[in-house]
């Protein structure tokens, strides 16, 4: 059991401690982790190959600049998701949207926002 000795305010946030040896299973465990966490919940994969119909039904809520945008990407072969991200009371758009940025920073040519503002 945890007990704090220290001051204590009404955070959110608490203290862990873990062993591991890094494995592959693991690193295997996280990335598919961190997808579906960090890549949205109720996400629609569309695949190259998507028709102008499927792109349109699951981008109904946006511009056409947004579906042609999608479309040529992918005609270039990327994968495009398209999800949504819920906030408990005391999230932040923070981390999803740090790793976006380090996702862009990383690989410019092969990850590329589209519509990534979550302030809204």
């Amino acid at each position: 059991m945890k007990i704090r000795t220290d001051f204590v305010t009404n955070s959110s946030s608490s203290s862990f401690i873990i062993a591991r040896k890094p494995t592959e299973k693991q690193d295997k465990v996280m990335v598919e982790f961190a997808e579906q966490m960090l890549l949205g919940e109720d996400t629609t994969l569309l695949l190259p190959g998507s028709t102008k119909e499927e792109v349109t039904k699951a981008l109904d809520y946006l511009d056409d600049e947004y579906h042609d945008k999608v479309l040529k990407l992918l005609k270039d072969g990327f994968q495009v998701s398209i999800g949504t991200v819920s906030f408990e009371p005391g999230m932040e758009a923070v981390p999803y949207q740090e790793l976006w940025e380090r996702l862009e920073r990383a690989d410019k040519k092969n990850f590329i926002p589209i519509d990534c503002d979550l302030n809204y």
